[in-house]
């Protein structure tokens, strides 16, 4: 999902991207499209991810023809529409649509003077020093680093981290099979659904779980019992 929204905050040259640019974004920013009703599923979900990783794509300047002023993150600020509301954006004479080459004057940033009195933030600004080369699009690492954009890069920043667990490199290694490792993971998780949880069940949907193990007939079954305990699956081993 996320390399679609690269190709279209970048203008990658395919037909997709023009015709979302020209029905769907109609000059605006990806980050600054609603949803609205009648949208497809897949448009829905790329609007759905775009704030989780928003912080995530950061603009270089160069000319100022690519960013947004507005909603793109190209200043230690981040996106000026978190503190600029759109009515003085409006009251100012801007658009939406404006690129960081548009709010330049000479090379220099240009606010009407209200603003500097109503949002501090832009005093602390450095403007940025326009150039002939092309805005460059980077990814923010997890470490707060940019890099050039990949899925990995990105997926790597934004995923959910935990400790690191002893057992981990019993479950994933190299040449290990995916199905014996997602089962082995669930086993070492206790999430596999043996019968002591599947008896708390039991009393809520009268489902008739068995309540003893299948292989020896002796106990219920848990994690520890399928794995080592049970007398059946001893003989395997």
């Amino acid at each position: 999902m996320v390399s679609h929204v690269w190709h279209l905050i970048t203008n990658k040259n395919s037909l997709w991207v023009k015709w979302i640019h020209e029905y769907r974004l109609k000059g605006m920013s990806f980050w600054d499209v609603p949803c609205v009703a009648g949208a497809s599923v897949g448009w829905r979900k790329l609007l759905a991810i775009s704030e989780r990783i928003r912080a995530r794509f950061i603009v270089k300047i160069g000319d100022g023809r690519l960013a947004f002023a507005w909603n793109d993150i190209w200043s230690d600020n981040g996106p000026l529409n978190q503190f600029i509301t759109y009515r003085d954006i409006t009251r100012a004479g801007f658009t939406r649509k404006e690129k960081v080459h548009d709010v330049c004057i000479g090379g220099c940033l240009v606010w009407p003077n209200e603003w500097v009195t109503k949002y501090p933030q832009l005093q602390s600004m450095s403007s940025p020093v326009l150039n002939d080369r092309q805005d460059q699009l980077k990814c923010r690492n997890y470490n707060g680093d940019l890099q050039d954009f990949s899925v990995g890069v990105l997926w790597d920043s934004i995923r959910v981290r935990q400790p690191v667990v002893s057992w981990y490199n019993i479950v994933w290694f190299a040449n290990c099979v995916p199905r014996h490792a997602f089962i082995t993971w669930l086993l070492m998780c206790e999430k596999l659904k043996t019968q002591d949880k599947l008896q708390a069940w039991e009393t809520r949907f009268n489902s008739g779980v068995s309540s003893v193990c299948t292989f020896c007939s002796q106990v219920a079954d848990s994690h520890s019992h399928l794995f080592f305990e049970c007398t059946y699956a001893s003989q395997g081993r």
